[in-house]
């Protein structure tokens, strides 16, 4: 029952995802036409500069938000704030110059020993833009299958992001020393 409704939950995300991100590409590319449709120049070719860049000689630098269509209202030029700085040159192709997405934070942390009946269990957590990515066991005893169960509560861990998930039957002070390490090193993020 739960390995369904993770499948249904995992389908109905991703596919909600796609349609945003598809919606996003349409508004991108028509917010990218706006400018030409104010203007009334048939043939412009607008691309994106930063003010560290050089003009090429004989370009015209003009400040101008995208403008956002409403679906409810009918279609005339509006005003807009300035927020962004385009350069238009008399080339027969549009040009777009995209910028590089951010480079993921990743950091990890340590937990506390967490000292239980059967011994210590201390372990290391790494975390890319916010999301639990790998768990390293640096103390626990692997003796009597624990070396088992920790493989699995590091998946189950990872899976669920935290530490809301049952024992594992014939470890449950095994689990909850790990629940103990895992929430003391969430804590340190």
């Amino acid at each position: 029952m739960r390995t369904s409704t993770f499948a249904l939950t995992t389908l109905v995300a991703a596919s909600s995802l796609t349609l945003a991100w598809s919606y996003g590409q349409q508004t991108s590319q028509s917010e990218l036409l706006i400018p030409e449709l104010i203007t009334g120049n048939p043939n412009p070719t607008v691309t994106e500069t930063s003010s560290a860049q050089p003009q090429e000689p004989g370009t015209s630098t003009s400040t101008q938000a995208p403008a956002t269509p409403d679906p409810g209202a009918t279609t005339q030029p509006t005003t807009a704030q300035p927020t962004q700085t385009q350069t238009a040159t008399q080339a027969p192709a549009a040009t777009q110059t995209a910028t590089a997405a951010p480079a993921p934070v990743t950091k990890t942390v340590t937990s506390d020993p967490i000292d239980y009946k059967y011994g210590t269990v201390q372990i290391s957590m790494t975390k890319t833009d916010g999301l639990i990515t790998a768990i390293n066991m640096v103390q626990g005893d692997a003796t009597n299958g624990r070396a088992e169960a920790y493989v699995t509560l590091i998946s189950a861990t990872i899976q669920v992001q935290g530490t809301n998930y049952g024992n594992i039957s014939g470890a449950t002070f095994t689990t909850d020393a790990f629940k103990k390490a895992v929430d003391n090193v969430l804590k340190k993020f």
